[in-house]
């Protein structure tokens, strides 16, 4: 079987180019299981010419920019179905190589391994098996954290919060940007990022932390089940046909309600033409019967009543002081249920999150909204949240004047261990 060697953007403009060649020559030449002829070498324009050095130049395919899902596809494409021996990802730090990282999980092979020039070597499963994730139905699984790393970042947490009070003089929190649903902060390729923050510490975001180090019950947890735990709370409505996720980003949501084939149609709609095309690409490689469309939450280009079930997920914080305007939209073409996964300080706050939620502009008016709006709602929290942004679950029944609460008991358990689907804490 043949062995490919993708060598990262971030190499393309290294002070020593020979220097990252002799690397390779060394640490993973010697390594490779067949004869050159069957070595493939993706590597970027800039580098090529000192890999002809040691690799036969016939068996160099160049690339010019960012190589990932969403860059070059053309020259990986070909890999698709091509059952390699080995694969190796060599580059500066997996930080800055997460887009090749993220392009292997989606190739096969027996083994996978990433290389930096420091010398460090990861085993690309320790990732993969998160990021290229099965979308079958199955139970939500928490991994503890020590409690030395919880301790850590709730301190990390308490201290930028000190310095931001202080930075203020101690005043209300300002909004940095006003947010509107025709003013989209995602208008750029996302997939492999969003991809990425499923696996733990393939890259650090807010506060030092992976994006799926999560807060469950008063405590953290890594879990790459964010959008499993939604679509599990979801598919135990019964007599639901039709889904609208709308605000869909990247459709992972919309990906896990349709695997589980109990829907005639899901769809996933988003204002951004970059997330829905790199919702399509995900779409492709894992085979979903979800649909993608760009539209806008408060244009909806879909008949009255035209859906069951209509979920927004870290969707409608984007709209602002405009969120009456979404919902509005989103009634005037659901038929059933509203359901809004949505992050807000007006039910169950944390410290930081009464600071970080006012200073990014999220919509803040849910009670208003819905109740001006003439809609009864219910509330729980989320399963899983991020410490400084938490979610509250908003469950609005379009057809019934019976409270939400009575209607969908299995919603609104009080112990987060009987979420809908189950929930399993290892380690």
């Amino acid at each position: 079987m043949p062995v490919l060697i993708v060598i990262a953007h971030s190499l393309a403009n290294a002070d020593s180019k020979d220097s990252v060649v002799k690397t390779i020559a060394k640490n993973i030449l010697p390594r490779v299981s067949v004869k050159n002829n069957d070595v493939h070498v993706v590597a970027p324009e800039e580098i090529c010419l000192e890999l002809n050095t040691i690799v036969d130049p016939a068996s160099i395919v160049h690339y010019v920019g960012v190589l990932g899902l969403e860059g070059n596809e053309s020259t990986w494409r070909g890999f698709i179905g091509t059952r390699f021996d080995q694969i190796f990802i060599f580059g500066s730090s997996q930080h800055f190589d997460y887009q090749e990282i993220i392009l292997s999980c989606f190739l096969e092979s027996k083994t996978k391994t990433y290389h930096d020039v420091s010398g460090n070597e990861v085993d690309i499963d320790k990732w993969q098996r998160h990021i290229n994730q099965d979308f079958q139905c199955r139970d939500v699984i928490l991994h503890r954290l020590p409690e030395s790393y919880q301790d850590k970042y709730f301190r990390r947490l308490n201290r930028w919060l000190t310095t931001e009070l202080i930075a203020a003089d101690f005043e209300n929190p300002k909004t940095t940007q006003e947010k509107s649903p025709e003013m989209s902060s995602y208008m750029v390729n996302r997939l492999g990022r969003d991809l990425a923050q499923h696996a733990f510490y393939l890259i650090p975001e807010a506060h030092g932390a992976s994006f799926s180090t999560l807060y469950f019950d008063r405590q953290l947890v890594y879990s790459s089940d964010f959008y499993r735990s939604a679509a599990n709370f979801l598919r135990s409505i019964e007599g639901v046909e039709s889904v609208l996720d709308v605000g869909c980003g990247s459709g992972f949501l919309a990906c896990h309600l349709a695997a589980s084939g109990r829907y005639a149609s899901v769809t996933g709609v988003d204002s951004s033409p970059n997330r829905i095309e790199g919702a399509r690409l995900h779409g492709s490689l894992i085979g979903t019967t979800a649909r993608f469309d760009v539209m806008s939450m408060t244009r909806l280009d879909l008949p009255d009543r035209s859906v069951d079930l209509s979920v927004t997920m870290f969707a409608l914080e984007q709209t602002g002081r405009h969120l009456k305007r979404a919902l509005a939209e989103i009634r005037r073409v659901t038929r059933r249920l509203m359901v809004l996964f949505e992050p807000t300080t007006e039910f169950f706050p944390t410290v930081p999150s009464v600071w970080h939620v006012a200073r990014m502009g999220w919509a803040s008016s849910y009670a208003t909204s819905l109740a001006e709006l003439g809609l009864a709602y219910a509330v729980r929290p989320n399963l899983l949240n991020h410490y400084y942004n938490p979610g509250t679950v908003f469950v609005v029944d379009l057809t019934s004047d019976v409270h939400p609460f009575r209607s969908f008991p299995q919603l609104f358990r009080p112990s987060p261990l009987d979420w809908p689907g189950g929930v399993r804490i290892v380690g």
